[in-house]
């Protein structure tokens, strides 16, 4: 599974519907009917089936625009957010066409909300907003065609679903690296000392993925040998830098190793990642799942080390673009850090807390470097004049202030750098929101006195009650957490376990 696929990073509920026609389409003998149904796409309303060659939605803010009595100048007055309706142009062909017509005719005239199976879409509650539009012609016996405009049932959010939009921030990093790469590398030639830069940036990154990789784990080093390879060949520019298919080889070739990382965890790990790198073959990898707090731990100490490896080639040739470079790689590392780290199944509160804090200072740091990036000259400002929050983050200020000598609240990014940054800020509460709700769902960590030398297991039994069930898992924590080498016999003294619920 790729990072780079954002409908995969969520796996937020959309699911997507193969394609295929009608299975009687075929039974008209008309050619060209079996070839139109082969192509279209299946979808339902209410349980009957139909196929739906387009679909169109409309989606934005609702603003109301009004004048006044001899002022030119309007006012604009934005009401929330349209969830606008959707035009469906659907066919209903074969044998029992009329049959299913007359359905789902029925079907538009039921009141209430209805369950609409879309084949991009997914299963949705909507309802009938206008007329149901039935067209039957003599020259196409054995097919009706029909439009029908429904529009979303409306949804009461009770719960935040933290983990979508942890996932969301990490594809936003994703997109402010693209937009960045892009700026710097936008001229048609690039020069000389931008190319330094980015070489000598490109080698060093792959060093450091070579030496971290070299003492990962097996699953992991494997799926990483290949994008390392490709860094460590170089990405020479090409004789006439048109478009962006240069600026985006290279932002792939950088997410290339953490995408291979995220990809070698379970299988059913979230994914979000640039659309230029491809998901790694199951035949290069091993099988066995590699655990997401490894891949997570392996992720944040390479984006440490590329921070630190941009700051020593700020101070060579081409500083500005080294520090862009080193952010871009460092910013995608994270990104995909956020995604493995969604997969941890943590075992108390302060397990979870010790993470939080571990990505919370990960992307502060990165932060720092944004703002280090902009101080630089030669990063290109065609959204210059954006300001930076201030106090976009409890953690970054002192770092911010020491690393860079800029006024938080004063601070002028470039546009793709304030992108980069705002998506930053973004991870940042998410991380935060994330972990802080799956704090009520874990056991605090409890310290208890040990009166007197005894086993482990009596103490597990002590503390935990006579449910086998129960008292295992207590005794495995127990003897992990508290390092205890001989489980026969604890001293006197005191243990940390996890705290019971009765």
């Amino acid at each position: 599974m790729s990072l780079f696929d954002i409908g995969s990073s969520l796996g937020s509920g959309f699911s997507a519907s193969p394609l295929g026609g009608l299975s009687d389409i075929g039974a008209l003998g008309d050619l060209a009917t079996s070839l139109i149904g082969a192509t279209l796409a299946e979808a339902s309303f209410r349980g009957v089936t139909f196929s739906m060659p387009t679909s169109e939605e409309e989606s934005g803010r609702r603003v109301v625009q009004m004048w006044f009595p001899g002022v030119d100048p309007f006012a604009l007055q934005d009401t929330g957010a349209l969830d606008g309706p959707m035009r469906i142009r659907g066919m209903i062909a074969g044998d029992d066409y009329m049959l299913r017509t007359l359905r789902l005719r029925q079907a538009s005239m039921q009141a209430g909300p209805g369950t609409l199976v879309h084949p991009w879409w997914g299963e949705l509650k909507v309802r009938v907003l206008q007329p149901l539009k039935i067209s039957l012609d003599e020259n196409q016996l054995g097919i009706c065609s029909f439009e029908m405009v429904v529009v979303r049932e409306p949804v009461t959010v009770t719960t935040l679903d933290t983990l979508t939009a942890l996932l969301v921030q990490a594809d936003a990093l994703v997109d402010g690296v693209t937009l960045l790469m892009r700026d710097l590398l936008a001229p048609i030639v690039l020069p000389l000392s931008i190319a330094t830069a980015l070489n000598n940036s490109v080698s060093q990154i792959a060093g450091i993925w070579s030496s971290l990789s070299a003492s990962a784990p097996e699953p992991l080093s494997s799926a990483a040998a290949a994008p390392i390879a490709q860094l460590a060949a170089g990405l020479p520019e090409p004789l006439s830098n048109t478009g962006t298919t240069y600026a985006d080889s290279v932002t792939d070739a950088l997410a290339g190793v953490p995408v291979a990382i995220a990809d070698a965890v379970a299988a059913n790990t979230p994914a979000v990642a640039p659309s230029g790198v491809s998901t790694v073959a199951t035949a290069d990898t091993d099988t066995t799942a590699v655990d997401p707090r490894t891949a997570t731990t392996l992720l944040l100490s390479a984006a440490t080390a590329i921070g630190t490896a941009g700051a020593t080639l700020a101070s060579g040739p081409g500083a500005a673009g080294a520090l862009a470079v080193a952010v871009c790689a460092r910013a995608v590392t994270l990104s995909q850090a956020l995604a493995t780290a969604a997969a941890i199944s943590y075992t108390s509160q302060s397990d979870a807390l010790a993470m939080r804090d571990t990505l919370l200072q990960a992307m502060d740091g990165l932060s720092a470097d944004i703002v280090v990036a902009a101080s630089g000259a030669n990063v290109p400002t065609a959204g210059a004049g954006s300001v930076l929050p201030a106090a976009f983050s409890p953690g970054a200020a002192a770092s911010l202030a020491a690393a860079s000598g800029l006024a938080l609240s004063g601070a002028s990014l470039p546009g793709s750098l304030l992108t980069l940054m705002t998506a930053a800020i973004g991870a940042r509460a998410a991380i935060v929101a994330d972990i802080s709700s799956r704090l009520g769902r874990l056991p605090a960590v409890v310290t208890v006195t040990v009166p007197r030398a005894m086993s482990a297991w009596a103490l597990a039994y002590a503390l935990a009650g006579d449910t086998v069930e129960d008292v295992v898992p207590m005794l495995t924590d127990l003897v992990d957490r508290n390092l205890i080498a001989n489980p026969a016999m604890i001293a006197a003294g005191s243990v940390e376990v996890l705290e019971q619920a009765s």
